[in-house]
């Protein structure tokens, strides 16, 4: 069974955050999942 990983980070930037999710997706190997939050607020208000 392979190992996943979800990686949560908070960036207000989403444009950056993109870029970043599309390169690691261009990658041949497994760079696991990530999710984006414009602010700390957002991601908690997230975790209901």
């Amino acid at each position: 069974m392979e190992m996943r990983t979800l990686t949560i980070t908070v960036q207000p930037d989403w444009k950056a955050a993109l870029r970043a999710a599309g390169k690691a997706a261009q990658a041949e190997t497994y760079q696991g999942e990530t999710l984006n939050f414009e602010s700390p607020d957002v991601f908690l208000g997230r975790l209901t």
